[in-house]
């Protein structure tokens, strides 16, 4: 991993996703709208690798220098490599790119490679937008900027749109596809608006054609006082066009313009924005949320049961996985529904282990966890980050209310665990954030009393507490046998890996699936007769094949075949329970199963009954 400088300022280069003090300028504030330049750059393909020869280098950032208006806008360029590119992840090559541009912020930012060919475009764009950019410029690494002025062209034509700053502009481009816009600039609106700047299931073209049509040709337009130049054979194409994805474009084109449509009809009343300063107010809510896991090859089965019953509940949030070891990558790099990156921090290329609490090479992993959120948080503003020996019951975002920079579950009455937490995006959280993880990697420790040590003394950080009952400890949850609505239950208080799961097995709650790759991709239905019944392989076969896999589900009665029906669809399921209500508490039939299996959402109903 490379380290941080040590210096603040614009003389540096962001450093590959290692969070410090230079994230810390990005949250400065400033009297001038700021434009961010952003594109992707890769040395692949390129015979002859030296800054002679790169054309970002050589074409780009001299013109882009010679065209800004400093005096009026704030600039900053944004590069999205893969993280096997060793020459743009050279830190000899980064300072000597800087020296180049002179004063112009240029950060350099090292992604996970999805798949080949696969440009990491949206995810430097975020990283951008996050950052605080006004303005998102895209331009292609081997394009020149060929007109002066040409960024208060492009603010203008987005303040003269009805609303204003809902739609794009580009410059002219006579290289290429004339037609579309090739090139182009939004407001930060774009990404209030998308969750990505392009659709995700674009790997490379397409993104032009998108963005071109999106907003329909009233709120699109392309500049003619903006030249660009595409130098298209200064590299030649290095990556292979993928054409098979064409078929998504009439389908994210309709998605996105309702989007545009249902933002508009909404926009007088929840949104404004105030160019100029830095007054921006946005709808405040956690609907950009991601959930934050890490995952070893020791732990690959509790992962497995993680992911069965997060899942199943349908939340919508995207799930960030960093892979502790090369075994846990390669397995699940190209599964569907999980982002995974590969660690930066301890030993990648040896498989974890599962450690036992508080043994030297568990503190070594742990001590990791305050440089994987800084890396995070530098990419997603909002992060629920949860261990796996966690089992999700229900959507924990109702709970983060307030203006606070941090919830988290607690362990004891003033005393946070640091293994179910959710952190906004603030200078507070990052200037903590950093001094964790400076002492964490000083002397590799047990990281949950060292958090709560400094944040006792972090007097600008606002934090708040989750509520034990929907959050309790695994001593609340397993020992005191406290399991009514609970949202998340946390099986710690318990040291080894064998004992958690046979601690969640007596409480039913231990369901990893047989194949790992149904376990990203689908929940899995149990397809065996249910223990303690009377149903047998045929009633279960007849039953899945009539019953929709994505339906909602009500279920009268409760029984030990309740899990079954549990898992039997993706949609939500209830049970009732009709119990003689004179039965004394504890031996009604509700409270024998839904004690035996806490995870149901059951209600008891009682029903008069007439002759």
């Amino acid at each position: 991993m490379l380290s941080p400088k040590k210096t603040l300022g614009s003389e540096m280069i962001a450093p590959l996703l290692n969070l410090s003090e230079s994230t810390m300028s990005h949250v400065e504030t400033s009297s001038k709208p700021f434009v961010a330049v952003v594109m992707c750059a890769t040395s692949k393909g390129i015979m002859s690798k030296n800054f002679s020869n790169m054309a970002w280098v050589q074409l780009m950032i001299p013109s882009l220098v010679s065209t800004i208006e400093s005096d009026s806008y704030r600039y900053e360029v944004f590069v999205g490599v893969d993280d096997n590119d060793n020459f743009w992840m050279n830190p000899q090559n980064q300072q000597e790119l800087q020296r180049r541009a002179g004063h112009l912020p240029v950060n350099v930012y090292g992604f996970p490679s999805k798949h080949r060919n696969h440009i990491p475009m949206n995810k430097i764009l975020k990283v951008a937008y996050s950052l605080g950019a006004d303005y998102l410029v895209r331009i292609n690494d081997d394009s020149s900027f060929e007109t002066s002025g040409w960024t208060t062209l492009g603010v203008n034509t987005l303040a003269s749109y009805d609303p204003p700053y809902v739609g794009v502009v580009g410059p002219t481009c006579h290289e290429g596809n004339t037609k579309i816009l090739t090139h182009d600039m939004v407001h930060k609106t774009h990404l209030v608006i998308f969750e990505d700047y392009y659709p995700a299931v674009f790997d490379n073209w397409w993104l032009d054609n998108w963005i071109s049509s999106v907003y329909g040709t009233n709120r699109t337009t392309k500049h003619p006082g903006w030249l660009v130049k595409h130098h298209t054979r200064h590299h030649g194409t290095r990556y292979k066009v993928n054409h098979t994805k064409i078929v998504f474009l009439k389908d994210e084109l309709a998605k996105g313009r309702k989007r545009v449509a249902a933002w508009l009809a909404s926009a007088n009343t929840s949104h404004l924005y105030t160019m100029g300063a830095t007054t921006t107010k946005v709808m405040t809510t956690l609907e950009d949320v991601i959930v934050l896991i890490t995952v070893s090859a020791g732990f690959d089965d509790m992962f497995s049961n993680w992911w069965a019953f997060y899942s199943k509940l349908n939340l919508s949030m995207a799930v960030v996985m960093i892979a502790e070891d090369k075994q846990t990558y390669n397995k699940y790099e190209n599964i569907p529904g999980i982002e995974v990156w590969k660690s930066l921090c301890g030993n990648f290329t040896m498989a974890a282990e599962a450690f036992d609490y508080d043994t030297l090479l568990y503190k070594q992993l742990v001590s990791c966890r305050a440089s994987h959120l800084m890396r995070t948080l530098e990419i997603h503003s909002k992060v629920i980050y949860s261990d796996i020996d966690t089992v999700w019951l229900g959507d924990p975002r109702p709970y983060l209310t307030g203006n606070f920079d941090l919830w988290a579950q607690l362990d004891a009455t003033n005393f946070y665990c640091t293994g179910f937490m959710t952190f906004i995006r603030t200078p507070q959280i990052l200037k903590f954030l950093e001094k964790w993880d400076k002492q964490l990697k000083d002397q590799p420790k047990l990281n949950q009393p060292l958090f709560n040590k400094i944040l006792a003394s972090a007097v600008d950080v606002q934090h708040k507490s989750l509520p034990r009952k929907e959050f309790p400890s695994g001593h609340l949850y397993f020992d005191q046998m406290k399991q009514n609505d609970v949202i998340i239950v946390h099986n710690n208080f318990i040291i080894g890996k064998d004992k958690k799961i046979q601690r969640f097995k007596d409480v039913g709650l231990w369901r990893p699936p047989k194949s790992l790759t149904q376990t990203a991709t689908s929940h899995q239905r149990i397809t065996e007769p249910p223990e303690g019944t009377q149903m047998g392989n045929e009633q279960i076969h007849e039953i899945l094949s009539v019953l929709p896999k994505d339906g909602n589900l009500l279920v009268w009665g409760l029984g030990n075949d309740s899990p079954f029906w549990h898992n039997s669809t993706n949609g939500k399921v209830v049970f009732i329970e009709d119990d003689i209500p004179e039965k004394k508490a504890g031996t009604l039939w509700f409270d024998v199963i839904t004690s035996k299996y806490p995870f149901l959402e059951a209600y008891m109903s009682t029903i008069q009954r007439t002759q």
